[in-house]
């Protein structure tokens, strides 16, 4: 008996040759190490900043937050300094909390931000600001009340750090902090603020004249 095979048949293009498609993997747009998600912990009204690194330093990436595109703001701040780039969150709350993801390439590596609230640095009833009259050559003081008698404070004087001099004292009696400023002139005016835990008070300081004796009647 004879038996026959059936072949497939197979089209071949005119050179005779089969051809086959290879697919190149796609390059890593991020640096090797960087992790896919991360959690992060901020507490409220501080800044917290989300870092990754990418590969090559043009690469152009996108900043999303809950899938929804991120723009500069006053709220939000983009650097980039060779392969490291980073989102900076100012002064951050409850809403600002989230997955933050950066995108490039069609890949991706995402922050998990959850953000919580500060323990209260100073004392309840204490103004977050004050204004402070003082007369020309008179020492006049600033003074703050602290939830807790250990916490550490930094004085500024118009966002520069201040420290002690004969000029400039600074005097803590358990939960109570004063700020002596030694024969105020005009230019011992400004905005004073003392900081601590990112939580702060302020006082703005007008230093004026002293009152003419014949305008006190004297």
């Amino acid at each position: 008996m004879l038996h026959t095979r059936s072949h497939s048949q197979v089209s071949l293009p005119e050179d005779g040759w089969l051809y086959a498609e290879l697919k190149a993997e796609p390059k890593a747009v991020f640096a090797k190490g960087q992790l896919t998600h991360s959690e992060v912990k901020a507490q409220a009204r501080t800044s917290a900043t989300l870092s990754c690194e990418v590969a090559q330093a043009q690469t152009e990436v996108t900043w999303y937050k809950d899938e929804k595109k991120l723009s500069q703001s006053s709220q939000v701040c983009v650097e980039a300094s060779g392969c490291r780039q980073q989102l900076v969150v100012q002064q951050e709350g409850k809403a600002d909390a989230g997955e933050f993801s950066w995108k490039a390439g069609g890949q991706r590596v995402s922050f998990c931000l959850d953000v919580t609230e500060s323990k209260a640095v100073f004392a309840k009833g204490q103004p977050a600001h004050s204004e402070v009259k003082a007369q020309m050559g008179a020492s006049t003081t600033l003074s703050c009340k602290v939830a807790q008698a250990q916490t550490e404070m930094t004085w500024y004087k118009v966002g520069k750090k201040l420290s002690q001099s004969s000029q400039v004292r600074v005097e803590a009696s358990g939960c109570s902090w004063q700020l002596v400023v030694q024969q105020a002139g005009k230019a011992d005016a400004g905005e004073y603020s003392w900081e601590a835990g990112g939580q702060k008070v302020s006082f703005c300081l007008d230093v004026t004249d002293s009152l003419d004796c014949s305008e006190e009647h004297c």
